[in-house]
């Protein structure tokens, strides 16, 4: 394997450190560091570099025909495949390397600073570097190919400390080489896999959490108003370096280059298959949530949690925050795997979030006593992917649908709304049950991803499509197909006298109510509409083709504004204005090919399903496996296990060793990648084409593991032993079986022998008696 050419990428020799041997990468102004494979040298710069925007175009979506055909049908017109390629996606890893000096140094100087003890005992695995990440990119670069586009790293950078600043070049030497050192103010030492080639490293995008700690910024450069009083650099200063694998993936917005889609993978998670694009996310369906229905956490930050090293803390945290945005409820857990997420629900997260992340960011480790608790970004990306999609259902029915241009309830829209809900005239009080009906919109998903040129997904069953309303809450429901039931009670869910009063009602409020004050009404409102829409589709829900808005003239731009329609993104839905005229703006239904109309009016429905395209997913389960391993035996035994069962197709090998681990489970980890994930491949061109998968050394013996062998090799003895007695064993065999042989024999005659005893003794008995009768004359 060798390094293949990428043609002139600018790396230059750096004389004052070594030409033969240091190159400067003129395209970032990163300089790799002679005889150093692990570090590199990472500019600071000042003013910054402009972060990435914000907000960018939904480009991933389907045309608009297809697309609009399948939210009121549920059936797709088949486009010329090459008009809708399936969308190629990335990968995201973290990384760290605790054996380094330039790590412990940064880390003892942050653990001082928070004020928090020096050595954390037991947390040493949260840091311990196994050289899991090499193999857990490679298995997602074989596991995926083409469909890969960039694989994203984050590390991170820390200070040059005095005795080793010889490694910096001077500034002179540095402007022989052309390069403008006006802007830099300092140098610091990022970390690099010791396997990745820096100079030709292909599709990997590497990153410092230098580069991500921004805060979120519109494209004027405003911040949201809750943190319109943080000061940048301070909050930088106090956040970097960070140790806190929760704070660092809250910062994924601010990857460059970030594809919409994109995995979310840590270095413990393997790929054990070849998979395809729908496996995470389908053109059509959206990314692939893989939630635990069984396992719900509640929104709240319990005071022990605030510095624990687990994921509760970060759980529970965000679980709360999204309670203030969306309805206050349980929340269900995600599988601890690979994620499928988008970059729009990275963004809105940033934004909706801006002030408990920009807090939490703080937090350089899980032990912190900053804020209130860690965030975990996962868990609020998927369920505001899921909370935002039926908050755009319930908008487009109530707001747009139902309120039009003014905004308010009269009194056809309310019997129209009546009749959706079958309530006869006079009989608002009353509780009504519905239904909801079984659908069969991923019954031939295969078949239409055939139609379009799509991949199907190779070892994902889906269970849920978000085209069939607000997914359920019960495992039962999901997994089984039991019916679902709901109540709507109108005199609860709706103002008094809602369908009998001559009053206008304003229909944000009524959608206030039933979106986030009486969730409960709300999800039985889904399913209502999901009903009146059939089999497929949500017809129901949508204002007729015809349907215009014209937004009023003259409006200076809000906040955030973009060409996509976006519902508000404050922090409460309480303080959220959701009426036509704030959100709705002309041009925002265009699509590519589609121009906005002459007049200034919006064509509602295609507003309203480029809106709900955001955030379209499907709840599906993979085959996986969880492992968490304390000794060397134990990763032996999970190791043969996979090896065995060829339906796992995800695994994360957890290490939960005691901080003094000799490296045995390093050793054997490493042997185990190299056998699953070594060898030349095309899809893998990023790496020293002479780096080794191990030290080199003797697999360290484990006690436990030479116990087993020492027994086995017991009971192979006493086998060998037991093949020389096997002679001896088949004659006593033998003559066993002749004896039985002889006891069957003779047992067949038993039958006749006691035959004829039982006629002696009869016979002797009977002659007796006569006898006795005789001599006496009398009988008995």
């Amino acid at each position: 394997m060798h390094a293949p050419d990428y043609g002139d990428v600018g790396l230059i020799g750096v004389d004052g450190i070594g030409a033969n041997d240091a190159t400067f990468n003129s395209s970032d102004g990163i300089l790799t560091i002679p005889d150093d494979p692990t570090h590199l040298l990472i500019p600071t710069r000042s003013p910054r570099r402009k972060p990435v925007s914000f907000l960018t175009p939904y480009e991933t979506r389907p045309p608009l025909d297809m697309l609009t055909e399948f939210f009121m049908t549920g059936e797709i017109k088949y486009n010329d495949p090459s008009t809708h390629p399936t969308p190629k996606m990335d990968l995201v890893y973290m990384f760290v390397n605790a054996s380094s000096e330039y790590f412990f140094e940064g880390k003892d100087a942050k653990m001082a600073e928070e004020g928090l003890p020096r050595a954390t005992k037991g947390h040493g695995h949260h840091f311990r570097d196994n050289g899991e990440l090499r193999g857990a990119v490679r298995s997602g670069a074989l596991a995926f190919g083409d469909r890969i586009r960039d694989i994203h790293l984050i590390t991170g950078s820390f200070e040059i400390p005095e005795k080793s600043r010889h490694i910096i070049p001077s500034n002179d030497e540095l402007a022989r080489l052309g390069v403008n050192t006006s802007d830099i103010t300092g140098w610091k030492v990022g970390q690099l896999p010791e396997w990745l080639d820096y100079e030709h490293r292909a599709n990997v995008k590497y990153h410092v959490h230098a580069d991500i700690y921004n805060l979120p910024r519109d494209d004027d450069g405003r911040v949201p108003p809750v943190i319109a009083d943080v000061d940048e650099d301070k909050w930088r200063e106090l956040s970097l370096p960070t140790f806190n694998s929760f704070e660092i993936e809250c910062r994924v917005s601010w990857v460059e280059g970030l594809a919409e889609n994109f995995i979310f993978s840590n270095d413990d998670m393997f790929f054990l298959g070849g998979l395809s694009t729908s496996d995470f996310h389908h053109p059509l369906l959206g990314p692939v949530l893989r939630i635990e229905p069984e396992m719900m956490i509640k929104p709240e930050v319990l005071p022990d949690l605030l510095s624990a090293s687990g994921e509760w803390g970060g759980l529970q945290h965000a679980a709360l925050v999204l309670a203030d945005r969306f309805p206050y409820k349980r929340r269900e857990y995600l599988h601890h795997m690979p994620k499928a997420f988008t970059k729009t629900m990275a963004h809105e997260s940033s934004i909706m979030f801006a002030e408990q992340m920009t807090t939490a960011a703080t937090r350089a480790f899980r032990e912190s006593k900053r804020g209130r608790a860690d965030i975990e970004m996962a868990f609020v990306m998927a369920h505001l992917q899921i909370e935002r999609w039926r908050e755009g259902l319930l908008w487009t029915y109530i707001v747009a649908k139902l309120g039009g241009q003014d905004g308010l309830l009269r009194e056809d829209a309310r019997d129209q709304f009546r009749k959706t809900l079958r309530v006869p005239k006079g009989n608002e009080g009353d509780g009504l049950m519905y239904q909801k009906r079984k659908r069969s919109t991923l019954q031939d998903v295969e078949d239409m991803a055939y139609g379009a040129g799509w991949e199907n997904a190779l070892h994902t069953r889906m269970y849920f499509s978000s085209f069939d309303g607000h997914i359920p809450a019960s495992k039962k429901v999901l997994h089984n197909g039991e019916p679902k039931h709901c109540i709507f009670s109108v005199s609860q869910c709706l103002p008094e006298n809602f369908f009998s009063s001559g009053e206008e009602v304003s229909a944000v409020d009524v959608f206030k109510t039933i979106a986030f004050e009486k969730p409960g009404c709300g999800d039985c409102l889904i399913d209502v509409l999901v009903n009146q829409s059939g089999e497929r589709g949500l017809s129901a829900f949508f204002p007729s083709a015809d349907a215009l808005y014209f937004p009023p003239k003259d409006q200076p731009p809000r906040m955030w504004e973009r060409p996509e329609p976006i519902l508000p993104l404050t922090p409460t839905w309480k303080e959220a204005d959701f009426s036509m005229a704030y959100n709705v703006r002309t041009g925002q239904d265009a699509w590519k090919g589609v121009r906005p109309r002459a007049d200034g009016a919006v064509r509602m429905r295609e507003w309203c399903v480029k809106l709900l395209s955001r955030y379209t997913y499907t709840y599906g389960r993979t085959p996986s496996r969880f492992y968490m391993v304390h000794n060397p035996r134990e990763f032996t035994r999970y190791a043969n296990e996979l090896s065995k069962n060829d339906d796992v197709v995800f695994t994360c090998i957890n290490d939960d060793q005691p901080d003094d681990a000799n490296g045995a489970v390093r050793q054997r980890f490493q042997a185990w990648m190299e056998k699953l994930f070594g060898g030349d491949s095309r899809f893998v061109r990023y790496e020293r084409p002479d780096a080794p998968w191990g030290d080199g050394e003797e697999i360290i013996p484990d006690p436990v593991e030479e116990e087993d062998k020492s027994k086995g090799k017991d009971k192979d003895k006493a086998a060998e032993k037991g093949k020389e007695k096997e002679p001896e064993k088949a004659k006593a065999k033998q003559q066993e079986g002749m004896v039985t042989q002889e006891v069957a024999e003779v047992t067949e005659k038993v039958p006749e022998v006691t035959e004829k005893v039982t006629e002696l003794v009869t016979e002797t008995v009977t002659r007796t008696a006569d006898d006795k009768v005789k001599e006496t004359g009398k009988v008995g």
